[in-house]
Order: C-alpha cells, then sequence, then structure tokens
C-alpha cells in the first residue's frame, strides 16, 4: 500500500521519458489563429479564458504579505475573476459538477461502476507489484492468511507516526478521486477511500486489518483527495504549449496521479486544445511561499538548540466570502512546512482546514463580515529531539526513563480525522484590516507523544481542539498575528502495565491505542510580517510548544519546547 503513490509516479514519469520532445502535438495554424482571435478581450469576451499564463493582475498589490489576507480585488485570479463567469454556469443533473455555455468546464458523465473498478484495480495493482517485484512477505496472501484476517477482526497497529498518520490520508486520496475523475459528486466519492481500505486491509497484505489505518485512510483521504483534485485542476491547462505545458502536466498529475493515468490513457497529456480542460470553475488563488531557518529548543529555551532550514508553503483557495455557492470545499487552506536538515523530520507542519458548508453575514455599513463555517481538518506535527533533549533528564524525568525511552519536550501532534465548526469575522476599513478566525472541531483519530508505550512512540487519541487565528494589519505595511492551538486528548488503553509487560514477555499479541491517559496540548505561535524590498517580505515568528499527559499507570510528564524562526515571504 506504501507504494501506491510510487507506482503512479513511475508511470507518469516513464510516458514522458518514451515520449520524448514530440510529446506534445501541434494543432493547425488556423486553428490556433482562431483561438488566439477568440481569445482577444472584448465586451462578448472580456476574460481571456485559454491560457493560464494570461493572469489578471492588480493595479495595486499590498506590501505586506498577510498570511490570511482575504482574495479581494487585489489578489491574482487564474485566469478571470470568478465574478465575471457566475452568470455563465449553470447547474446540471449530476449535483456539484458546474458546466458553461461555452464548453470551458468539462462534465464528467458520472461512471460509478467503472469508479469501483478502479478502485479495485488500484490494490490488485500494487499488491502485483509488491507481490511479484519487490518480493514482499506482506504481500504473500493466502487462504488462511484471509480466514486470520476475518477471524481476527480490526486491531491497533504499531507502525510509524509518519506512516499511519500522514501517509494513510495521501493513499486515501487516490482512492477517492478513482470516483471522482469518473464524474461522481463529493459527498458520492466518500465511500469510496473507505471500501478501498477496508478491500487492501483484509485482501491484501498479511499485517493484520488496523481500525486507525481505515479511519485515516478512508476519512482523511477524503479531504486530501478533494484537495488533491482541485489544485491539480487550477495547474492542468490543455491550450498550454511546450516547456510549460510538459511543467504543468507533470506537476498536476502528481498531484492527483488517478487523473494523471487516466489523462494518459486518454492522450490528454500531449493533445492541445482550444479548451483548457478544466472540471472546476476558475477561482481567486493566493499562494506564498517563503524559506527561512528555525531554531528549535527545549528545557534550555534558546541555548544549545538546533537549526534547521525550511520551505514554508501556504496556500488558499478562492475568495472566502464568495457567495457564488455552497460546494464542499469551495474553499481550502494549506500551510506546509519542510525541513531540510538529516536531524529533522522531512514534513514539520502540515495543516489543512476545508470548508464543507458555511452561512455568510455582512454588517449594514460592509465594514465588517462573518462566515459561519463547518469544516473538515487535517493536521500534522512532528519534531525529533535535539541534541539537549538526550533523555539525562533531571528529577522524576529520571525515573520515567526506566519505563521507556520516548520521553521528549518536543511536539508529535496528528487530527487524521477531525470536523468541527468555526466563525470568520473581518474588519477592512481605510488602513486597518482585523481578522479572526475560531474553529472548535471534534478529534475522531488523533495521536500525541507517549512516554511510556514501547511498541511506538505516540498514542491513538480521541477528543476535541480548538483553533483561534487573528491577526491585524496597518497600511498594507505591517501584519502581526497570533496563532492559537489547543488540544485536549483522550487514551483509552486496553492493558494495564503488568499485562502489557507480560504480553511482551511472552511474545503475544499486542493491540493497544496506547497508556490510558489524557493530554493537554498548547501551541502558540506569534509572528511579525515586515516589508524586506519590493515583492519580499520579512517574518519574524516565535513559538511555544507545551504538552502536559496524566497517565493512569504512570508519572505524570510535561514537555516544553520552544522556536526562533526567521524567514523571508513572497506572494506569487
Amino acid at each position: 500500500m506504501h507504494f501506491k503513490c510510487l507506482l503512479c509516479t513511475v508511470l507518469l514519469l516513464l510516458s514522458l521519458v518514451c515520449k520524448g520532445e514530440d510529446i506534445f502535438v501541434p494543432i493547425d495554424e488556423q486553428t490556433i489563429e482562431e483561438t488566439d482571435s477568440m481569445n482577444q478581450a472584448s465586451p462578448a469576451n472580456p476574460a481571456n479564458l485559454t491560457s493560464l499564463t494570461n493572469v489578471t493582475t492588480p493595479a495595486k498589490v499590498p506590501s505586506v504579505l498577510s498570511p490570511r489576507d482575504s482574495l479581494r480585488k487585489d489578489s491574482v485570479v487564474l485566469p478571470t475573476t470568478l465574478s465575471s463567469m457566475l452568470k455563465q454556469y449553470s447547474r446540471n443533473k449530476y449535483g456539484s459538477t458546474l458546466v458553461q455555455e461555452d464548453d470551458t468546464l468539462v462534465v464528467l458523465k458520472p461512471r460509478p461502476l467503472l469508479a469501483v473498478a478502479e478502485n479495485f484495480g488500484l490494490n490488485a495493482l500494487v499488491l502485483g507489484w509488491d507481490y511479484y517485484i519487490q518480493n514482499r512477505d506482506y504481500a504473500r496472501i493466502s487462504k488462511n492468511v484471509l480466514e486470520h484476517n476475518f477471524h481476527t477482526g480490526l486491531v491497533w497497529d504499531n507502525d510509524s507516526f509518519s506512516g499511519n498518520q500522514f501517509s494513510h490520508p495521501f493513499h486515501g486520496s487516490m482512492f477517492y478521486n478513482t470516483a471522482r475523475e469518473n464524474g461522481l459528486t463529493f459527498w458520492q466519492s466518500i465511500p469510496f477511500p473507505v471500501a478501498g481500505s477496508l478491500s487492501w486491509e483484509f485482501f491484501c497484505e498479511t499485517n493484520e486489518p488496523a481500525v486507525n489505518d481505515v479511519l485515516s485512510t478512508g476519512i482523511g483521504g477524503v479531504l486530501l483527495g478533494e484537495v488533491c483534485h482541485r489544485v491539480s485542476d487550477l495547474i492542468l491547462d490543455e491550450t498550454a504549449w511546450g516547456v510549460e505545458r510538459m511543467v504543468r502536466e507533470v506537476f498536476g498529475n502528481l498531484i492527483n496521479p488517478v487523473r494523471g493515468v487516466k489523462r494518459l490513457v486518454r492522450g490528454q497529456w500531449w493533445r492541445r486544445s482550444t479548451s483548457r480542460g478544466k472540471e472546476e470553475p476558475d477561482v481567486p488563488v493566493d499562494i506564498r511561499l517563503g524559506t527561512g531557518c528555525r531554531y528549535v529548543s527545549s528545557k534550555s529555551r534558546f541555548r544549545n538548540g538546533m537549526n534547521v532550514p525550511y520551505i514554508y508553503f501556504d496556500m488558499t483557495y478562492n475568495d472566502r466570502f464568495d457567495n457564488s455557492g455552497h460546494d464542499p470545499f469551495d474553499w481550502f487552506k494549506i500551510k506546509m512546512l519542510f525541513n531540510f536538515s538529516s536531524k529533522q523530520s522531512t514534513v514539520g507542519d502540515f495543516d489543512i482546514r476545508g470548508r464543507l458548508a458555511n452561512i455568510l453575514l455582512h454588517s449594514k455599513n460592509e465594514f465588517w463580515k462573518f462566515d459561519l463555517g463547518l469544516y473538515q481538518l487535517l493536521k500534522y506535527v512532528e519534531t525529533y529531539p535535539t541534541g539537549e533533549d538526550n533523555g539525562t533528564h533531571a528529577g522524576p524525568l529520571a525515573t520515567q526513563r526506566e519505563f521507556n525511552q520516548n520521553v521528549s519536550d518536543f511536539p508529535v501532534i496528528s487530527e487524521a480525522v477531525s470536523v468541527g465548526g468555526g466563525a470568520y469575522s473581518e474588519y477592512d476599513y481605510k488602513h486597518l484590516r482585523l481578522n479572526n478566525d475560531l474553529i472548535v472541531a471534534g478529534v475522531i483519530l488523533g495521536g500525541q507523544r507517549s512516554d511510556y508505550y514501547p511498541c511506538r512512540s505516540y498514542n491513538f487519541s480521541h477528543g476535541f481542539s480548538v483553533r483561534n487565528d487573528f491577526e491585524t494589519t496597518l497600511y498594507n505595511r505591517l501584519t502581526i498575528g497570533d496563532d492559537f492551538y489547543y488540544a485536549r486528548f483522550f487514551t483509552f488503553g486496553k492493558y494495564n502495565s503488568e499485562e502489557l509487560r507480560f504480553r511482551l514477555d511472552n511474545g503475544m499479541r499486542v493491540s493497544t491505542p496506547g497508556d490510558t491517559g489524557q493530554s493537554s496540548i498548547v501551541v502558540n505561535r506569534l509572528y511579525v510580517i515586515t516589508e524586506f524590498i519590493k515583492g519580499v517580505n520579512l517574518k519574524f515568528e516565535g513559538v511555544l510548544h507545551y504538552r502536559h499527559t496524566n497517565y493512569k499507570d504512570y508519572p505524570s510528564v510535561s514537555g516544553r519546547s520552544y522556536e526562533l524562526n526567521i524567514g523571508l515571504v513572497c506572494k506569487l
């Protein structure tokens, strides 16, 4: 299962290598001239609809790159403002898919049976790869294995934190897109990652079926699947040509491999068209890219820590106050931080919040705006211990080390399956802009650091979380913000300390979410953004991570770590 992404990527890249430079076939000159004439701005066609390179650039762009700046008239639109297109759209009988009168949008005919075949065929393809090519032991399926899987039922596995809480939702996104790319709507596609995960767990590996895999793959895959579907749709453009077309095809199809393989089979990788081949309407997007250095430290605060270079990516999809429709994920936000250090996890921070439904409210003077919404969320935070956090703790921590080697001040946090409600408010008047984003979510499957459980470094947990992000911008030149996160997680273990030791000493199977206990987790991120040079801003950031866990069978543990970050941010 862990080779789905690799396999689809290899297929896509092989197609490029085999076709070489002739992969994109030009259309005749007459068609090109007709296309260019059709794309010229006119009263009947006020916006160029065929080339993603023809973006509407604002006359005045704020110099401060506010991370939560609403996508107003000064935002770059790819390639037209949504408001100029609304009258041309009409809803079809299939639900959320929009069709345009001039056929700019592609309406896929629903093919549920084909989606089912591709869903299970994906598992069969990967199982064959694992068995015949990679010779994996877990791929040696037999009648006895199937009987054992069904007799045992769902268990809690002991795989790595990144594998369970980060990789599995991405695997689920491909199951989800076997339905989405066959014309099914968001709601109709939800059962597919669940079915794909269950079929893999019971029929495609010798490892016992894991309930945590089904949840993170089946439900987390819905969120990532819809995000990948929409982001790839932004990138792909069948009117592009040459190097630009190749870059769009590679990146767009890597983000959504299922769509990439289907486009390859249909010949859409190299076919040039007068239509851009979009499946979703054009929306404004706000993309910010940054780089810098993180200084992470624990008990010594800002001494003897670790310097970690990073790249930061922030994307906001659509204007939050666009009232053209209320389709799921018509607005979402992505934040990603990647570390460039062999001593740290590659993915340091990954956060997505996607809006499922909402109600918009406005004040009479239009200065205040409110958005009440229902959201699906995904969160992943992992920081490895630094050299100073090597287990030589004084006092109670030294006693805790007698039980296990997992004690660390650095954060391990995840929300693989999380849904909640939120209220976003915004005030914009003259030189002052304020916004506040509050979301309270129930966490069906989460994770946080374990201090004693010997089979993995984290506990599976359930509970709730609170996010509150506040930001103020003055004169479009100075932004000050604070992102606050609080989680209350509960772990209900199956074994007490004596029974766990007995099972481990006698080689018995261990299946439990972790050690019974409850944790309080706080993350507070304070930042300042100011103009550095034209188009580039300087960002200073301080972060506090705090965790306190009360265990039923072990002493309580508290951990605290700090970050100081400095970097450059630009708006793409």
